[in-house]
């Protein structure tokens, strides 16, 4: 059943290159939501930030047009296309919130998400997604100037 405001696309496989590599110029352009929802949670921003640069490639323009920047797929398969990101940041928190709600370190985050089977189809998903979260302490302070955060 759809949520009102939801459809589902089926992804581009094509589009959904991930490396822990931080693209030229990229960005989140919508980091203070994830600030505020890491404040929530009681959890390191930097944990939602890599994980969303991981599964949207930095908020590419497919997930981008979809306002999906948690890459959020139909058991895998289609695209979950959001309103807003408002909605799909609100729709993350309800469903992944309570599972990564106080998690200790970037590594318990991932693994509470990975049993939570929030990606078991890609079998070096924990690895993938690790290398991102690494990843990001090294550009966040100049991602927050170019947004006065």
């Amino acid at each position: 059943m759809k949520a009102a405001g939801v459809h589902w696309f089926p992804r581009r496989r094509a589009e959904h290159k991930h490396a822990a590599a931080i693209p030229t110029n990229s960005s989140i352009p919508c980091i203070h939501k994830f600030h505020a929802l890491a404040q929530r949670l009681g959890i390191d921003e930097t944990w939602l930030l890599g994980l969303a640069a991981h599964e949207s490639w930095y908020l590419y323009p497919h997930d981008r047009a979809l306002n999906n920047p948690f890459g959020v797929t139909h058991g895998g398969g289609a695209n979950v296309a959001y309103s807003s990101i408002d909605a799909a940041v609100s729709y993350w928190e309800r469903r992944y919130g309570s599972v990564v709600q106080g998690a200790t370190s970037a590594e318990d985050f991932v693994q509470r998400l990975y049993a939570d089977k929030y990606n078991t189809k890609t079998a070096d998903w924990s690895a993938r997604v690790m290398g991102v979260i690494q990843s990001i302490p090294r550009h966040l302070a100049s991602w927050k100037a170019k947004r006065d955060i």
